[in-house]
């Protein structure tokens, strides 16, 4: 249930085990009448455990089964209200309910610039303005989808998408401003989405990316956050890439993400990384890749994300890592909230307090769960 006034004003969407019309579905009630927005044709089972999320974007809603969407719809309103959660009929457990507010695009006060195949995604990337929002047709975009373009603190460029929008990657170089929203990133040869070069305060939001990094294992994360040093040479002149302030938020990262779900290189700082879902499945354990996020930039707030290890496989060895690789860098990180279920020999949280680059002892770490051979929330240097 979002968006609650009182008993006869609010919308929810529900879940039903006999996949009955009528009782699955995203709804709004007005005036205590309620109204089916959309179906949900995804039956639930008995004494099953699902992950469900509810994501608005003004008067937006889509609902995700297990990472998965699976309904969307339009006209639930955009005034604010309580949340919540329950069962009618049925017994129902419920624990672990978070409430995010995303990046939300501003006012529109550009073009808005509807594109259905990859010619013309490249033209309105190149051409986009602060305030342009691209929207994106269902369908497969291939190509390398890079930009420069900045929008503004009060008027982001948006690229906009439903599940049925296929990118063959992204990235941004030297782009500020910019919010990619709800896009399906695949079948990459190396990372997903990269925001390197300079590229401050962008957002990517409810968007899934799986199977990358199929050519070369060891550079395939599904969000690459800045640059390595020996690659500041390349990107940034020399100095640490200060692609700071970026957020990544309620994406599905995985299966098939060869390296970490996420990288944060060192000469990064004040991110963001919340309510995301990653997936062991597929990663090769190339180039250390051997855990969902690994931080070695400073001061993110990592926060409300589940990792599963489905397959157990072997090559996850930590949930979450912080490395040492800059003196100066990768300290005053803050882990909150997180469950960490890693089905491997390490830990949920491997925090390194001193390395041969130097040391960081100002790392926070608290954790809703963390179930792992070790105890539930383990640091080591």
């Amino acid at each position: 249930m979002f968006g609650y006034q009182d008993a006869n004003n609010y919308s929810f969407a529900s879940l039903n085990k006999l996949n009955n019309q009528d009782t699955s579905g995203i709804f709004r009630v007005q005036g205590g009448v309620a109204t089916d927005l959309a179906d949900i044709t995804t039956a639930i089972a008995v004494n099953t455990t699902y992950a469900v999320r509810v994501a608005r974007t003004g008067s937006t809603v889509k609902v995700y089964l297990g990472g998965q969407q699976v309904a969307s719809a339009s006209g639930v309103g955009t005034g604010s209200g309580k949340v919540g959660f329950g069962s009618r009929n049925d017994a129902g457990t419920f624990d672990d309910l978070v409430v995010t507010v995303n990046e939300a695009a501003p006012p529109p006060v550009g073009n808005t610039v509807q594109v259905s195949t990859a010619s013309q995604l490249s033209v309105a990337l190149a051409n986009a303005a602060p305030g342009d929002r691209i929207v994106l047709a269902s369908g497969t975009y291939s190509g390398h989808f890079g930009s420069t373009k900045s929008g503004t603190a009060s008027a982001h460029i948006v690229l906009e998408g439903g599940a049925g929008a296929i990118l063959h990657g992204g990235s941004r170089s030297g782009a500020n401003h910019n919010l990619i929203d709800g896009v399906t990133v695949r079948d990459m040869g190396e990372e997903g989405v990269h925001f390197r070069a300079f590229s401050s305060d962008n957002t990517l939001q409810n968007s899934t990316v799986y199977d990358v990094g199929l050519l070369t294992p060891d550079y395939g994360e599904a969000v690459y956050l800045g640059s390595a040093k020996s690659n500041w040479g390349a990107y940034s002149g020399g100095q640490p890439d200060r692609s700071d302030g970026n957020k990544v938020l309620d994406n599905h990262l995985g299966p098939g993400v060869t390296a970490e779900a996420i990288g944060v290189k060192e000469g990064t700082a004040g991110g963001e990384i919340r309510g995301n879902f990653f997936e062991a499945t597929g990663l090769s354990g190339a180039n250390s890749a051997d855990s969902w996020i690994d931080v070695k930039g400073n001061s993110y707030l990592i926060a409300g994300k589940t990792g599963v290890n489905p397959g157990g496989t072997s090559a996850l060895l930590d949930g979450f890592q912080t490395h040492v690789a800059v003196s100066g860098w990768g300290d005053y990180n803050v882990f909150e909230d997180n469950e960490a279920d890693v089905e491997a020999s390490g830990y949920g949280f491997r925090i390194q307090t001193s390395g041969s680059q130097g040391t960081a002892t100002h790392n926070a770490v608290t954790c809703r769960g963390a179930r792992a051979p070790s105890p539930r929330c383990d640091r080591r240097p």
